[in-house]
């Protein structure tokens, strides 16, 4: 807990061991803390049922920090850090609160290197990051400092999605051709991530876009293009060695659960009797639970037949993937990672009838109401939107950087805000608020000076929701609540715990613009009658 503090921030007494273990209960990754400003003390609480609240990250929302945020505080900051020799891994801005508090005061959230940073000398440095945002005009913004590391999270045709009331519905959702394929390069199929969208070209010819680190390993940094169709493919694998034994295992633990069902009701209707009033829902139950016994068998059946030769779940090749890399604009300020492969799907993959081009969806997870109550949660937004009778929601348009910055869609309480979705191999449908200012993070390379790059930043919906995005859903797309693309999921920083705090993404408008100046003119707008 905080408590207010006569000492001045320049001669507050040290951090404690137990403030840097505890300071950030509630984060996904509990990252420990180094150093912070401001002059709230934190203490530890004491007798009888003494609880330590949890706290949560928020996005900021409109505030004068945006106006001086990426020209003016953010580059200086970071020359600060390097003149300081700070190994720094991220710098973020974010409202740090307790939940189920309304106030949460704004941090420039600086991560580095685990060890790398005493708090003695890490104080000296959140003072000299404050004085720049007191010489920008900003009084009411914090520095704090934590470790946090950044990672990059590494047949027959596909099948046609059915309706949330088939009990195939989960089941075939990885094998459909909505956005959540579960890929891998085919030399390396251990290293598997999620596809992230559709483009295609004027010739009608379909590709998927995922992150470049799921596919090829950092050290072959090297461009990639396959120009000449007589060499060698880069084969892509849907459903890797293991993603697919998890695929069938999960099909047997279904046909399981309803048998425990069948056996349950079968037991029931035999000990109440032909009298029982609740025989028909019974055995209504029962007749449900053996139906979907037997569409999951035959399905098991054809996956073992099918699609176990891992040629018969080939996807397509890569075409195009640049190296890694972040460019730099005229002013020497930092771009977005640059971290793409354009990958040629097989013709034979998808059966262009039943394609319904670039839709994410929306699972069986969270209720539809629900769910149009979580990402409408203000009516003035929720008038226009019908959730989708078959679950998939049509992706259409791109999210512009400026609304990235400045949303029009509006929170519960009136602000404006982004919220966002993604459906990803290893955490599914996830929802999430994209922060009004850019992230930056410092790339570090053995063989080469550390790069900077921006980052568009989502948070988790909320405490009570999971983590936006683990490792496995590199490459995922990001889509708000209106159908529209808003980037490539690449990464995620963490603390102490493998959960991620926060997800950096690419803008979709960025990965389009640089594949069009390397020569391949594609758009998101999939005709549906090629």
């Amino acid at each position: 807990m905080s408590s207010a503090d006569t000492s001045t921030p320049a001669h507050r007494p040290p951090i404690s061991d137990i403030e840097a273990q505890l300071y950030y209960v509630g984060l996904p990754s509990r990252p420990i803390l180094v150093a912070r400003t401001g002059y709230d003390r934190w203490e530890m609480p004491t007798g009888p049922g003494a609880w330590l609240p949890d706290k949560e990250l928020r996005t900021v929302g409109i505030h004068n920090l945006n106006e001086v945020w990426e020209e003016r505080v953010a580059p200086a900051i970071h020359n600060t850090l390097e003149l300081n020799r700070v190994e720094w891994t991220s710098t973020d801005v974010a409202r740090i609160g307790y939940v189920g508090e309304s106030a949460a005061t704004i941090v420039i959230w600086i991560g580095v290197k685990p060890g790398t940073l005493s708090r003695d000398y890490g104080h000296t440095v959140a003072l000299q990051c404050k004085e720049i945002l007191t010489t920008a005009g900003i009084h009411d913004v914090e520095v704090e400092i934590r470790e946090s590391i950044v990672t990059r999270y590494g047949g027959p045709p596909l099948e046609k999605s059915v309706h949330s009331y088939n009990p195939m519905a989960d089941m075939l959702e990885p094998l459909t051709p909505t956005l959540r394929l579960f890929i891998s390069n085919a030399r390396t199929p251990e290293r598997q991530g999620t596809g992230g969208f559709y483009v295609t070209d004027e010739k009608g010819q379909l590709f998927l876009i995922t992150a470049r680190h799921v596919l090829f390993l950092r050290k072959n940094n090297a461009i990639y293009n396959r120009t000449n169709i007589s060499s060698p493919r880069v084969d892509i694998l849907l459903l890797g060695p293991s993603a697919f034994e998890q695929h069938l295992e999960t099909i047997v633990q279904s046909i399981l659960k309803k048998r425990m069902i069948m056996d349950y009701q079968e037991k029931w209707i035999a000990e109440c009797g032909e009298a029982w009033p609740g025989r028909p829902d019974a055995q209504s139950v029962l007749t449900k639970a053996n139906e979907a016994i037997a569409a999951f068998q035959k399905h098991y059946d054809y996956l073992v037949k099918h699609w176990s030769d891992r040629r018969n779940r080939i996807l397509g090749f890569v075409l195009f993937a640049p190296p890694i890399a972040v460019d730099v604009d005229e002013q020497g300020e930092p771009g977005y990672t640059k971290d793409y492969a354009l990958i040629q799907i097989d013709r034979e993959k998808i059966v262009r009838s039943d394609f319904i081009g670039n839709a994410i969806d929306l699972g069986t997870e969270i209720p539809p109401d629900d769910f149009t109550l979580l990402m409408f949660p203000n009516s003035r937004n929720r008038h226009n939107f019908h959730y989708p009778q078959d679950r998939l929601l049509k992706i259409r348009g791109l999210i512009s950087e400026e609304e990235m910055r400045r949303p029009k869609m509006l929170d519960k309480d009136g602000y404006p805000c982004l919220l966002v979705m993604k459906r990803g191999f290893s955490t599914g449908l996830t929802l999430g608020r994209a922060n009004e200012f850019v992230s930056y993070v410092q790339n570090y390379d053995p063989d080469a000076p550390p790069e900077t790059s921006r980052e568009w930043a989502i948070y988790s919906y909320d405490r009570k929701f999971s983590p936006f995005s683990e490792k496995g859903d590199s490459g995922s797309g990001i889509f708000d609540c209106l159908g529209r693309l808003g980037g490539l999921l690449t990464a995620g920083c963490r603390g102490q715990t493998p959960f991620t705090d926060i997800t950096y993404a690419t803008p979709a408008s960025y990965i389009l613009e640089s594949l069009r100046a390397h020569g391949f003119n594609v758009t998101i707008e999939i005709p549906l009658s090629a």
